[in-house]
């Protein structure tokens, strides 16, 4: 008995920026690669860049693929894991506690109104990403609203600064007798 999996992760740097400025054609040209992105803001670590670069290629992946081999889910999702480290650490190299790019913009602003946790009846505006307070205490709602109201003038639709790659999975054919019991990962990173 035969299935495919994946067996090698491929990224290549495409280009960093905000969605809206880039090409439509990028994401639609008839041979548009597969992008993935991740948010960067200036105070990311490498760790930071390395796990949400993981998380978006890991929904990606074409699991079904795997149906037949009868592994467990945290078997495929470690064995990709495992594949996944080389091709990550290639375009975020360094140490995890590492800042990955100091020249980042900082994260966007989300403004959202928010009333005292104690329920004492006072309203601010906070930042939904940072958690920041931006404007108040407001003893009333309607003032915390304007409030809001304008600083969703300056800040219309929160967009994150991205790193742009293009993706490429190669699934091939594994005989799942060969695999079975043999004392080691499913999937072995190429060498």
């Amino acid at each position: 008995m035969h299935s495919s999996c994946l067996t090698a992760v491929r990224l290549k740097f495409i280009c960093s920026g905000y969605q809206s400025a880039l090409p439509l054609e990028l994401f639609t040209a008839p041979n548009a690669p597969d992008l993935v992105s991740v948010s960067i803001a200036h105070d990311d670590t490498i760790s930071d860049l390395r796990d949400r670069l993981a998380n978006e290629i890991l929904l990606r992946i074409d699991w079904d693929l795997w149906a037949d081999r009868g592994d467990s889910t945290n078997a495929r999702v470690n064995a990709v894991l495992a594949l996944l480290e080389a091709p990550i650490a290639s375009v975020f190299p360094g140490d995890f506690a590492d800042i990955a790019d100091p020249s980042a913009p900082p994260p966007p602003v989300e403004p959202y109104l928010e009333s005292a946790p104690d329920g004492a009846g006072v309203f601010h505006v906070a930042d939904n990403i940072s958690g920041d307070m931006l404007a108040g205490p407001f003893p009333t709602k309607e003032q915390a609203k304007q409030a809001l109201d304008a600083l969703l003038v300056i800040h219309p639709s929160p967009e994150w600064f991205k790193r742009w790659y293009g993706l490429e999975l190669e699934y091939g054919q594994h005989s799942v007798q060969d695999t079975q019991g043999a004392g080691h990962s499913l999937l072995m990173a190429p060498g």
